[in-house]
């Protein structure tokens, strides 16, 4: 499992500037990894991102700007 610590770290990966699709489904990712890939820097192109099936708190619409669904 990749994991906030494992997120955080591909965040901040400048060789990965060319991402344009990230899938990490399934890899244990709470609101902590997605709070850094949320607010990377180093992934400019990245447009698709898979967090399916992860512990994700009430917190990370908030952190993605996605109002929740009603």
């Amino acid at each position: 499992n990749v994991g906030d610590r494992g997120a955080s770290a591909l965040a901040n990966a400048p060789e990965l500037a060319d991402l344009a699709v990230l899938q990490l489904a399934r890899n244990a990712i709470g609101e902590e990894g997605v709070a850094s890939l949320a607010r990377s820097e180093t992934l400019p192109r990245l447009h698709t991102l898979d967090l399916s099936q992860n512990p994700l708190g009430d917190g990370v619409l908030a952190l993605t700007g996605v109002d929740p669904p009603t």
